[in-house]
């Protein structure tokens, strides 16, 4: 009798590992989404903003297309095109 008793703890405690297993496999496939989307907003947020700044002001956008054409004109403006 004591022996069956062990063998059943024995299985649950092997399939409550299993399910533990799958649990943190979940969770680190989750973190790896939110850390994935984290950065790819850290990359377009500083472009939404010029945009915004240039849609928003006349001048700014005749600042930025003006410094853009003398970037165009420099060694690393021609390296770029």
């Amino acid at each position: 009798m004591l022996e069956r008793i062990h063998k059943i703890a024995e299985v649950l405690a092997a399939v409550a590992i299993a399910f533990s297993l799958v649990f943190v496999g979940l969770q680190i496939k989750q973190n790896t989404r939110a850390i994935a989307s984290q950065e790819d907003s850290s990359v377009w947020l500083p472009w939404l903003d010029l945009f915004q700044m240039t849609v928003s002001s006349s001048e700014f956008t005749y600042i930025l297309v003006r410094g853009r054409g003398w970037f165009d004109r420099t060694a690393l403006g021609r390296a770029f095109q």
